[in-house]
């Protein structure tokens, strides 16, 4: 897998990190007021990237940078890295006792 690749790999893990951190936060503060409006920054941030690293893969295989086997292996990191992102958003749901039909719901209140 080319470098640039790899590094979308760490960029994609370093920011799922960012809302584990945020999680953890939250459940430390169950008894008092969570709000969701940095979980719903982080979600949507998650899934822009996804779509924009979904886009560079495409055109690395237009460009032959890698094997299709390698491009399988890179789409199924980010693949499986947006899933946990949703399920941490999930988790902040649950804290919050809020369940939003989209993440934006809490944003335009």
């Amino acid at each position: 897998m080319p470098k640039e690749a790899l590094h979308d790999v760490e960029t994609m893990l370093n920011l799922v990190h960012s809302a584990i951190r945020n999680m953890r936060l939250n459940m430390k503060s169950m008894n008092g007021n969570v709000t969701l409006d940095k979980a719903i920054k982080l979600e949507n941030r998650i899934n822009e990237l996804r779509d924009k690293l979904k886009n560079a893969h495409y055109q690395r295989l237009e460009d032959s940078a890698y094997s299709a086997q390698a491009g399988v292996f890179f789409m199924d990191y980010i693949t499986r890295l947006e899933k946990i992102g949703d399920h941490i958003f999930n988790v902040n749901e649950a804290i919050a006792g809020k369940k939003l039909k989209t993440h934006t719901d809490e944003l335009t209140r």
